[in-house]
């Protein structure tokens, strides 16, 4: 922190920012603001200054207790998904990629937890971040992964990733039934 408010002009400013609290899930959405402000000042027209602002700006949208965005995809059989579709349970959003070891561990541990008592009143949607369409069905299908599932093809431009303001995979997302967010994990 010392050496991006000393150097905010430095690119490598950007990276630490990005590195150590950005990509770190930093709780404390008010510093990485205070800090990307003071970058901002000196680097107005960064666009991965810009990036990390749209990010921060969605999650301060996304934080457990605020009402969780709709969204609009089409599912793995190319029906549309949005909030209302689980409206009577529980909704866990999932986050990954399949080209991203961490995310694809943590979805196959869903098989595990999908059998527990609880999973019956849980419904989960996994959005995938990936490019290609075979290597993501080839993941559900070889990982047993469990529950809906979402893959527009646009990795991170997808709509969904934007409104949640993901940044990092894998990233699970709980809305209770008055779609409300009780609980967010990066």
């Amino acid at each position: 922190k010392a050496f991006i408010l000393k150097h905010p002009e430095s690119i490598v400013s950007i990276y630490l920012l990005q590195k150590y609290f950005v990509q770190q899930g930093s709780t404390n959405l008010q510093e990485i603001s205070q800090i990307l402000d003071v970058l901002l000042q000196t680097q107005p027209e960064a666009s991965q200054l810009m990036s990390i602002k749209r990010t921060l700006d969605a999650q301060e949208k996304v934080k457990v207790g605020m009402k969780a965005p709709d969204f609009m995809l089409r599912d793995i059989q190319g029906s549309l998904q949005d909030l209302s579709h689980y409206k009577d349970s529980t909704l866990l959003l999932c986050f990954w990629a399949n080209w991203q070891n961490d995310s694809k561990e943590a979805m196959r541990s869903l098989r595990r937890v999908k059998r527990e008592e609880w999973s019956r009143k849980v419904s989960i949607v996994s959005v995938s971040l990936d490019l290609a369409k075979v290597s993501w069905r080839t993941a559900l299908r070889v990982d047993s992964i469990p529950g809906h599932h979402i893959c527009d093809l646009h990795a991170w431009e997808n709509s969904a990733v934007k409104a949640y303001g993901i940044s990092e995979l894998p990233t699970f997302v709980l809305i209770d039934t008055d779609n409300k967010i009780v609980a967010r994990e990066n």
